[in-house]
């Protein structure tokens, strides 16, 4: 006999059981299970429909494309056995069953994560990771030696500071999402709705 999951139809993720579904999702499992006992697919409420399927068909926790398939996930360069992520920015935990990974917002509109190894942390962009991962290329970097020496200018409104971090008081930014953002982008880098770019020496 084949084994029930669920499949969220809008994010097209396949939830190994209803409650896995219940947990994450935050919707009443009891409910859910009634209409789906009765209907193969079902509305739980705006923006969450699941879909009975077969665990012998899709793997836990799996992303599925287009066509109905489970899509390919890849482990992170540098990270292989602890995560890996798919073609869709999709993030999941080898360590815990394939668990997956909430991403967060940074100030700068972008997708983050914070990946762990050997109990250090390290913030990614989405867009970072699927580089490293399928392009082969690694994040863009600048040196942070001396950088608070550098000066930095807004290509948005022409005005040139004598570091980062007179830069982000006067804009009132996060210093520490700044930096990863450099770190992420380069020399030149969009943050807070401004362009950014680091020089030699503020005039």
């Amino acid at each position: 006999m084949k084994r029930i999951a669920v499949l969220h139809v809008e994010e097209k993720i396949v939830y190994p059981s209803v409650t896995d579904a219940a947990r994450h999702l935050r919707f009443d499992r009891s409910t859910a299970c009634k209409l789906l006992r009765e209907n193969p697919s079902v509305c739980i409420k705006p923006g969450i429909h699941l879909k009975k399927v077969s665990l012998e068909d899709y793997p836990l926790n799996s992303i599925v494309s287009e066509n109905g398939q489970p899509d390919v996930f890849k482990d992170i360069p540098g990270y292989e056995g602890l995560f890996a992520i798919s073609q869709r920015g999709k993030i999941k935990s080898l360590k815990f069953k394939g668990r997956l990974k909430k991403p967060t917002v940074n100030q700068n509109g972008q997708r983050v994560v914070v990946l762990y190894k050997d109990n250090v942390p390290k913030m990614f962009t989405i867009e970072t990771l699927l580089r490293m991962t399928f392009e082969g290329g690694g994040p863009k970097k600048t040196n942070f030696r001396n950088h608070h020496k550098k000066g930095i200018k807004c290509l948005t409104d022409g005005k040139e500071f004598e570091s980062v971090v007179e830069c982000c008081k006067h804009y009132r930014l996060s210093y520490k999402d700044f930096r990863q953002a450099l770190s992420e982008q380069g020399d030149l880098v969009e943050f807070g709705g401004r362009k950014f770019q680091l020089i030699k020496e503020a005039k």
